[in-house]
This record gives C-alpha cells, sequence and structure tokens, in this order.
C-alpha cells in the first residue's frame, strides 16, 4: 500500500463522518477531491486540482466548495504563498509533533520528526499556556532546487495560480 492510499484509507471515514454530522452529502465527487489530495506531495493549489478534476468531469465549484469543506473538517490547512493572495492547500500533518518543510521554489514538502524541539518547547515557560504538541512550517530552498541554481538551471513552478 503506497503512503497516498493509507493516508486516504486513514482521511476517508473522517471526512465521511464529519460531512455526515454536518449534514453535508457523501459523494463521489468529494472523496474523489479527497484522493487527489493524499496523492499530491506537493503544495495543493487549485490548478492542480482543475487539471485532475478535468479528467473525472468535475466541476471548478465542486473544488471551491469541497477544499472548503476539508479545511473545516481539519483535514486540509490553507498555506498562504509569499505575496500572493491564492491559497494552497496541504494535508493535516499526519502526527503531531511534525515539522513540514516547504520548498520556495519546486513547492516540495517533506514532514519530519523532531523530539529536540518538542523537548525545548516543553522546558520553556511560556505564560499562562500549556504546551500540548506542536506543528512548525519552515520554507526554504531544497537540495534539488539549490543544486540547479547553483549550476545555473532553473526549477520554476508551472502551477499557473
Amino acid at each position: 500500500m503506497t503512503r497516498a492510499e493509507s493516508l486516504y484509507n486513514r482521511l476517508s471515514p473522517q471526512f465521511a463522518g464529519f460531512l455526515k454530522e454536518h449534514s453535508k452529502r457523501c459523494t463521489t465527487e468529494r472523496m474523489t477531491i479527497l484522493r487527489y489530495c493524499c496523492n499530491q506531495r506537493k503544495r495543493i493549489t487549485y490548478a492542480y486540482l482543475r487539471a485532475c478534476a478535468e479528467i473525472d468531469h468535475i466541476c471548478l465549484q465542486s473544488i471551491y466548495n469541497t477544499m472548503e469543506l476539508l479545511a473545516k473538517a481539519n483535514i486540509v490547512v490553507r498555506e498562504q504563498d509569499n505575496g500572493t493572495p491564492i491559497p494552497s492547500f496541504a494535508v493535516q500533518m499526519e502526527k503531531r509533533n511534525t515539522i513540514r518543510l516547504i520548498c520556495t521554489k519546486c513547492k516540495r514538502v517533506e514532514d519530519f520528526k523532531d523530539k529536540l524541539v518538542y523537548d525545548r518547547l516543553k522546558l520553556r515557560k511560556y505564560r499562562n499556556f500549556n504546551i500540548k504538541y506542536y506543528t512548525a512550517t519552515v520554507y526554504g530552498e531544497c537540495k534539488n532546487c539549490k543544486k540547479l541554481r547553483v549550476h545555473g538551471k532553473s526549477n520554476t513552478n508551472d502551477d499557473g495560480v
């Protein structure tokens, strides 16, 4: 079973339960859009979803509505890209106490755990606040993009959004 399949199998019952709890229909279109999100390892953009949805004849309004529902269900999280008003999305961290690295060039996303960060946060005393868990997003340049930049090649994102 691939990572995407495993993620979909974990999130689809959660999404179906959320839809039922909020008196929304659990449609094939909505579940297909969730599958698109689980398959994407980079940021999830409307351009990516539009391209996927054309194959399955899913309208743009269904994409927008479903992404809103996925965000309300805490399955995806909105991420504002630097300087652009159009949001992108990422599937919520599969595990807590995770650091998410996002390449600002190719939009590659990598998640990892760092126990030292959690231990340091727990040691720190915050006024009127008790830390239960953390997630952090760090923006930078991945080694592949850095290598391309050093060798004078371009690695631009062609999402069109």
